[in-house]
Order: C-alpha cells, then sequence, then structure tokens
C-alpha cells in the first residue's frame, strides 16, 4: 500500500513545487522592460558555451549511429542542429557589443524560444532514432548523453526561463515519447527509465525557474541600487546648492573623478580641469609658497591616507585662493568593492576661514592680556614649564617678577581708566627693554614678569633691573597729574635656583617679597634662606590660626593723657601673642602676615570684641581705641559687627574709638568714607593715625568724620633736646603746624611716641591736646592695669608722670 501512495506523494510534492516556482517566476513578467532586456542579455551572453556543448554532442552521436544507421538522416538532423546553433551563434554576435539594459522586443524573445525549441526536438529525434536502432552502444549511455545536455543547457538558459523550460520539456517530453513509441506501447519493461525522465524533468525546471528567479531578484536589487543613486544625486546636488560645502568623488588612487561646481569656484578653477588630478596634489598647487610646517605635515598625512585606503576627517589645509588665504576642512572615506579592495574615494569640503580665525583669536586671547597685548599668566607658565621636562635636567632661564609700588593708590585715587593707562604705558616701557631676548607677560594687577631663555649672571640681572628702573622712573602725566612709577624686582635662575617651574615662580616671588620689605623700588634676589623665612613664616600663620582658636592672645593697654590736665582720659589697646613654644612674638612680626594671609581680620575682630568686654569694667569716663585694618575697614559687616560688639558688651558708642591710617583712607576711598559715616551715626569716635606720614590730604581731611588726628611718634622723637641749638627746629614746625592744622578744623590731637619729660613739656606747650609713651606709662598687662586704675581712682587728679604705677 505504501508502495502505491510513493508515486502520488511525490507528484503532489513535485506539482507544489513547481507551482511556488512558477509564481516567483511570473513575477518577473510584470517587470520593467529593462528587466526583460537583462534577461535576454544574460541568455544570449550563454549561447557560445551552449553551441559549444551541443556541437560535442551532436557530433557524439552521429559518430556513435554513423556504422548502423542511415546516413541522410544523420545528415539531415545534423544539418538542423548545426542551422540552430549558427542562428544562436549570430543572435550571440549581434547582442555582445551592447550594453546589458538595451531594449528587446516581446517577439525576439518568442523567437528566441522557438529557436531554442526547435533545437531541442531536432536533438531529442535524433537520440530516438539511435535508441531504435542496434549502434552497438548502450541505450543507457546513450540516454545519459541526451540527459547531461538537457540539464546543462537548461541550467544556461535559465536567464531567460521560457527557454530553459522549453528546452526541458522538449528534450525530455521527445525522449520519453520516443522510448514509448519505440517499445510499441508496452512501458512496462522502461517504466522506471520514463518515471525518471519525468522526475528529472520536473527538477529541471523547478532549477531554471530557482535560478531565474534569482537572477530577477539581483536585477531588482541593482536596479534599485541604481534608483536610490540617481536619488541620492538629486539630494547631493540640492545639497551642493544650497550648502555652503562642496562634495567631490576620486579614484582609487586619490584623483578626483567627480567635482562639484562650488568645489572648482572655491579652487578658482574649473571642474574640469581638476578631473584627473591628485586630490593632494591639487592641495598642494593651492597651498601658499613656501609651505609651513603644519601644512606640509598635513598634506604628507593626506597623502599617507589615501596611499593606506584610510578615511580622513576634519584635515585643515591652507590654501591661496586669489590671493587670499583660505583654511579648508577636507573628510573622506574610501569606496569598497565586494571583496574588500578600494574602489574610489567620495569626500566632503568645506571653506572654514572664519571659523578658523574665530579659533586664532580665541587661543589669542587665552593666551593674551586684554589690557597690554602682552602675553598673560597662562602662556607665561605654560612656556616656562617647557624648560621643564620630567625625567631630564632643566634648561638653563631666569625669571623676574616686577610688581609696581603704590599703584593701587594711583588706581584709587585717579580711577581705574587712569590706573588701565598706567599699565599700558609700563608695559610699553617693559617691552622696550625686554624685546625679543626674552618673554614678558602680565600675570595680573600691577605684576608683570619676565623669562629670559639663559641663566643670568648677577650682574646681568642688576643691568637689566637698572633698565627697567630707569625707564619705568621717567615723567608719566596722568590726569593732570605728574607721576614717577618706581617698582620693586624679584630674580631667580634655574637651575641654580630651582629645578621645577613651580619653584622658581616660588623663589622669584620670594625674592620680590624681600625686595618690598627691604623699602621697595629695589632688586631682590633668591637665596636659599628665604626659603627657610617662607616656611617659618607658614608655621607662624599655623599657630596664628591655631591660637585664635584656642585664644591665646591678650590686649595689653598704653594709657592716652590729656596735656594740659594731667590726667589719663583713655587707653590704646594693644594685641600680645604668647606663642606656646617660642614665648612672646613682637607685633611687628606677626601683624603683617596676618595682614597678608587675611587674619588680620578675625584677629582685629578679636580684639574689638575683648576690648569692649574689658573697657565696660573701667570709669565711665575712660575711652578705649581699637586699631582697624582697611580689610576690616571695607568688609560689608564691619558696621554690623561693631554695632554688635557695642550692644553685647554694653559699652557705650561715645567710649570707643576707632583708629584707622591715612593708608586705608587713601586706598578704599569711596567706601571706606561710607563706612566712616555709618559708625558715626553709631556714636562712635574716629582717630586718624599716624597722621603726616602718608598723603595728608586736607580734602579727605574736610569731608570724613573724622574726631582726632594722632601725631606720629617719628616727628615727636625728632624734637630737640635742651642746648640742641636748631636741630630738631624742623620736627617742631610740623608737630605745630598738625596742631594749627587740627584746631582750624576743629580736631582734637594726640601725639605718640612721648619718652621723655622734655618731649611732654614741648608738646604741652605746641597745643597738643593728648599724648601717650613710655614717659607716660608702657603698655600694661591685666595685673598692671588693674594697679593702675586703682591708682587713677585714688589720685584722680594727679600728675600723671608722678603717679607711682607698678610696670
Amino acid at each position: 500500500m505504501n508502495r502505491q501512495n510513493e508515486p502520488t506523494g511525490f507528484w503532489s510534492r513535485a506539482r507544489n513545487a513547481l507551482r511556488r516556482a512558477w509564481r516567483g517566476s511570473s513575477a518577473a513578467t510584470a517587470l520593467p522592460e529593462e528587466y526583460r532586456a537583462q534577461q535576454y542579455h544574460a541568455f544570449v551572453m550563454q549561447l557560445p558555451v551552449v553551441v559549444i556543448g551541443g556541437l560535442c554532442s551532436v557530433g557524439a552521436l552521429v559518430y556513435m549511429g554513423w556504422s548502423n544507421a542511415d546516413h541522410r538522416i544523420l545528415v539531415a538532423q545534423s544539418v538542423i542542429q548545426l542551422a540552430a546553433y549558427g542562428t544562436e551563434t549570430w543572435l550571440w554576435r549581434r547582442r555582445r557589443g551592447l550594453p546589458p539594459n538595451t531594449p528587446v522586443a516581446r517577439r525576439d524573445v518568442v523567437a528566441a524560444v522557438t529557436l531554442i525549441s526547435v533545437g531541442a526536438f531536432s536533438y531529442s529525434s535524433l537520440a530516438i532514432y539511435l535508441f531504435e536502432r542496434p549502434i552497438g552502444v548502450d541505450r543507457l549511455l546513450l540516454i545519459a548523453l541526451v540527459v547531461s545536455l538537457t540539464a546543462i543547457a537548461s541550467w544556461l538558459f535559465a536567464s531567460l526561463p521560457a527557454a530553459g523550460i522549453a528546452w526541458a520539456v522538449t528534450s525530455c517530453a521527445g525522449l520519453a515519447g520516443g522510448i514509448a513509441w519505440s517499445q510499441g506501447g508496452k512501458a512496462a519493461p522502461l517504466a522506471g527509465l520514463l518515471e525518471f525522465l519525468g522526475v528529472f524533468c520536473v527538477i529541471i525546471i523547478v532549477s531554471v525557474l530557482m535560478t531565474s528567479r534569482a537572477l530577477v531578484a539581483r536585477v531588482h536589487a541593482e536596479h534599485e541600487i541604481e534608483r536610490q543613486r540617481q536619488l541620492l544625486g538629486l539630494v547631493l546636488d540640492d545639497f551642493e546648492e544650497h550648502a555652503s560645502d562642496w562634495l567631490w568623488e576620486a579614484d582609487a588612487l586619490g584623483r578626483f573623478r567627480r567635482v562639484s561646481t562650488r568645489l572648482a569656484q572655491s579652487a578658482g578653477s574649473t571642474a574640469g580641469s581638476l578631473i584627473g588630478t591628485s586630490v593632494v596634489q591639487a592641495m598642494h598647487r593651492l597651498a601658499p609658497s613656501p609651505l609651513t610646517s603644519e601644512n606640509a605635515a598635513m598634506l604628507n598625512e593626506l597623502q599617507r591616507c589615501f596611499d593606506a585606503g584610510e578615511a580622513f576627517r576634519d584635515a585643515i589645509v591652507r590654501v591661496t585662493v586669489d590671493g587670499q588665504a583660505r583654511w579648508w576642512s577636507i573628510t573622506a572615506k574610501p569606496l569598497v568593492d565586494a571583496e574588500g579592495r578600494v574602489d574610489g574615494w567620495r569626500g566632503v569640503g568645506s571653506d572654514v576661514t572664519m571659523v578658523h580665525e574665530r579659533q586664532v583669536e580665541m587661543r589669542r586671547l587665552a593666551t593674551t592680556d586684554s589690557l597690554t597685548g602682552l602675553a598673560n599668566r597662562h602662556l607665561f607658565t605654560t612656556t616656562l614649564k617647557g624648560y621643564f621636562t620630567p625625567g631630564r635636567a632643566p634648561v638653563a632661564c631666569t625669571v623676574l617678577l616686577i610688581d609696581l609700588d603704590q599703584f593701587k593708590s594711583v588706581n584709587d585715587s585717579l580711577g581705574h581708566p587712569a590706573g588701565d593707562r598706567l599699565l599700558r604705558e609700563c608695559a610699553r616701557r617693559l617691552h622696550s627693554i625686554v624685546g625679543t631676548s626674552g618673554l614678558l607677560a602680565r600675570l595680573g594687577g600691577d605684576e608683570f614678569a619676565i623669562l629670559i631663555p639663559r641663566q643670568l649672571a648677577r650682574k646681568d640681572t642688576e643691568t637689566i633691573a637698572a633698565a627697567i628702573h630707569t625707564q619705568l622712573v621717567q615723567p608719566l602725566v596722568l590726569e593732570g597729574q605728574r607721576l614717577e612709577v618706581r617698582a620693586s624686582i624679584g630674580a631667580a635662575s634655574s637651575p641654580r635656583d630651582a629645578a621645577t617651574a613651580e619653584d622658581l615662580l616660588k623663589d622669584a616671588d620670594l625674592a620680590l617679597y624681600a625686595a618690598k620689605a627691604a623699602g621697595r623700588s629695589r632688586l631682590g634676589f633668591f637665596d636659599k634662606s628665604m626659603s627657610l623665612d617662607a616656611e617659618q613664616r607658614l608655621h607662624v600663620l599655623s599657630d596664628l590660626r591655631d591660637s585664635l582658636v584656642h585664644n591665646r592672645f591678650e590686649l595689653h593697654y598704653q594709657p592716652q593723657a590729656n596735656l594740659a590736665l594731667g590726667r589719663v582720659v583713655g587707653f590704646e589697646a594693644l594685641i600680645r601673642w604668647q606663642h606656646p613654644t617660642r614665648g612672646r612674638i613682637a607685633p611687628a612680626e606677626f601683624i603683617p602676615m596676618a595682614e597678608e594671609s587675611g587674619l588680620i581680620v578675625e584677629l582685629g575682630e578679636w580684639v574689638l570684641r575683648a576690648a569692649c568686654e574689658q573697657a565696660v569694667d573701667w570709669p565711665s569716663d575712660l575711652i578705649v581705641a581699637v586699631n582697624v585694618s582697611s580689610e576690616q575697614l571695607t568688609r560689608g559687616d564691619f558696621v554690623a559687627l561693631v554695632s554688635e560688639c557695642l550692644a553685647t558688651s554694653r559699652l557705650p558708642s561715645n567710649r570707643l574709638e576707632l583708629e584707622v591710617t591715612e593708608s586705608a583712607l587713601i586706598q578704599d576711598g569711596r567706601d571706606a568714607e561710607l563706612v566712616l559715616r555709618a559708625l558715626r551715626q553709631l556714636g562712635v569716635r574716629i582717630s586718624l593715625d599716624d597722621f603726616g606720614t602718608g598723603y595728608s590730604s586736607l580734602a579727605y581731611l574736610q569731608r570724613l568724620p573724622i574726631d582726632r588726628l594722632k601725631i606720629d611718634q617719628s616727628f615727636v622723637a625728632q624734637l630737640p633736646e635742651p642746648g640742641s641749638g636748631s636741630r630738631g627746629n624742623s620736627a617742631t614746625a610740623i608737630i605745630a603746624a598738625i596742631i594749627q592744622l587740627a584746631q582750624a578744623l576743629r580736631l582734637d590731637t594726640l601725639a605718640e611716641g612721648i619718652e621723655t619729660a622734655d618731649h611732654y613739656d614741648t608738646l604741652r606747650a605746641l597745643g597738643s591736646d593728648h599724648g601717650q609713651g613710655y614717659y607716660l606709662s608702657r603698655p600694661l598687662d591685666g595685673a598692671a592695669m588693674t594697679a593702675y586704675l586703682a591708682a587713677i581712682t585714688r589720685q584722680t587728679r594727679a600728675r600723671i608722670g608722678r603717679v607711682a604705677v607698678p610696670v
């Protein structure tokens, strides 16, 4: 039963396979004319192979039947075959020179299928004729020969499925019919052979249809690619028309094969003149001569990418078009074929001149001081670091740091525009000295720096410093005022002083600090002891912060007396520091460090709070005077701090006197004036300390709310001694002038530094209202202050110099 079902199952499967193959092939009938043309072209191009194979097969058949068969029939069949093969050869010769998509008429396709059918029928007839004759050859061999040619020819004709099917069906049907007829209708003996021919025919037809389907799919894919290429071309053409970029294509050797109009216009040429030219050679011709090292390196890199088949992106090339320098950005990637070989290049380019110029300007701004046009701190430090390569000995160089003396006072008194003009003029004068022998930079504010690319001897450094002083001191008129600029200079060299860029800058800064500490307008050289001093200062600052936290400071008070009455009217609060390991540290040592580090604000707040809290216990007619730094004065919360201290301690505001210096008023200008007026509204007294040593401007004496002028002790120390003749007369005249000025402005006066009875008497005779100094009393600590206040209580109206005070 299974054997009976086998044929039925096979033919059912074969029928389904034919339907599926035919549905795929039938889709080809709906293809455009160009698809049919490519199918026909592929079919014709296979004809020479079919002709050769057919001639060999026909020759074999004639050879096998020549001894027994009728020669007339053999010759007639051969003639028919030769005619068919000749026609096929003629078709091939007519078509071979034409493009694959050359149109073909439907009747030409029908004629080709008819020709193939005739050839197949003639060939199968010859085979059947020989199959009936006793030719001395195994019939199976004869069938194998015919079947082989049928299979090969059908597969070769698959590009035109109608021709392949026609060949397969005609050959197999003719062969099967001939076999059956030769047996007189008795198919049983050769039933297996006939069934084989049927299966073989079905297989051939399915193979033809599937091969045709694959060919159609390939043609369809090529057509879609071409359609997309055309669409892309339209898009690219539109892009080139409206965008600023331009497109180009090159062959595998990097030679232009497609040049857009925009590219040709950008190159000042025509598209035709660029076609065939190497991309890199075209850039070389457009590049300015002589080539810069940067441009030459970029062109060499482009050539390397073309040679290696590597993509490149945003390669910046400088060119010259119509005498103008332009910068182009070039990007390209290779086009690779199916075997991975570079088949060409496609790229895009654009003129990025404006972007390049903006970037150059940004780099210039990043490395240039906008006010003076000199190098800025970033460029200076970057250049300096180039002299120090890790793992190598440092390159010899010298750094000079220049700081303009008293620039802030000029800036504040004449205004920032005048200060800017001063900085520009100083930069010009410094540049006239340095020139191209070094790098001149403005590091910020009024600080300049010079980098000399060699280690200068001390004498050479002094020569440069002298030239700087000579240039800067030349008179300069700003806002109607004649100025002479002076500067302090610090110098350090490598490798003598430092082995790193950071250390060299630090050493030059230490030398500058030493020059300023020595009196300004000087040249300071770095030496190793400065590093030790700097380390010592760091330790002191650290201890200073620690002492603030742990309250290791104390206040001493120096009495201030009414010189006419000889009675104490108040005390000046003076801070003292008892270091846990170094003992007593003088204020002259730690106060400047506190001012430089900013700790003076916290230190001043501590003094103010402590003075208010302690003075509230004194007799109600005694005042306490507290020194205020310029940093404290200009803090936004200083007035609030004073108000808080008064409220917390319950000290009346008229018993607090704040001492400010002339330099603080000059440096901080308008801000200081506003703060002083706010303090006056609180009821606090204002005293101007060290009057006569600074600018002593009558303008701010009239404008500011000042209560007292303090005559500096330097003038008091120069008062003449008895019997000294005319010596000291100038000091007497200055003190008298200050007192008269104060009286005219209705201001109180206090002379500092009264060391002797003669000082006391002279100042009282000149009209000074108050005084303080060692003649009256040294600064008093807590215990001495208690005894002193007790003595004042007992001898309220006693002369201060005659009060027995434990000091």
